[in-house]
């Protein structure tokens, strides 16, 4: 009666412009809900049965990742025997539940999750993706720098230990290529999961 269908409802928003904010979907929404309000009163006036729509909200337009999809499942438990990653039986100790409610051993779990951020069996999210960061890590030379500074602080605690200077000279060594490649394996080893 007023050129209100299906086809052309003003309730159905158009949303295949990515670059509409959850706030331009929301101020869409109420103009489309009040102009169904103002529709609705025409068609109450005219005799009809009238029909009332909820008013939107905020949330129905923010966009959550499939991780938090994934997390709001509401499905059951699926109480597996078998691991499906190794194959062997699952016992009542050692197993871990995906949101979307499939079992598994823990640690094959957590090796699938270090590779893949998906269920094995369902293919839902799982394990948000991390974002890599921008990290500044020190250099080699800041690395044997501060390995050398760490060892001329210790070079007074050696030398009351022992009386001879060749010993503490080698314990000095031994202290400055330790803390060297401690330092070093562990920026690398930062540098390497952040990489991944």
């Amino acid at each position: 009666m007023f050129g209100h269908d299906r086809r052309s409802c003003h309730l159905v928003l158009q949303e295949n412009d990515d670059d509409c904010t959850a706030e331009d979907l929301y101020r869409i929404a109420m103009n489309n809900y009040q102009r169904h309000c103002y529709l609705n009163g025409q068609w109450v006036a005219a005799g009809g049965a009238g029909h009332t729509v909820p008013s939107p909200k905020m949330e129905y337009f923010i966009k959550k990742t499939p991780f938090e999809l994934a997390c709001e499942n509401k499905c059951k438990v699926i109480h597996e025997d078998t691991c499906c990653i190794c194959m062997e039986e699952l016992g009542e100790k050692n197993t871990a539940t995906t949101p979307c409610g499939h079992q598994f051993h823990f640690g094959c779990l957590a090796q699938h999750c270090d590779l893949k951020t998906t269920c094995p069996t369902c293919r839902a999210v799982i394990r948000p993706e991390h974002k890599k960061k921008d990290i500044n890590l020190p250099s080699a030379n800041n690395i044997a720098s501060f390995a050398a500074r760490a060892a001329t602080a210790m070079v007074p605690t050696i030398a009351n230990l022992t009386e001879d200077t060749d010993q503490a000279a080698m314990f000095t060594e031994v202290i400055v290529s330790v803390v060297h490649q401690a330092s070093r394996a562990l920026v690398d080893g930062i540098r390497s999961q952040n990489e991944a």
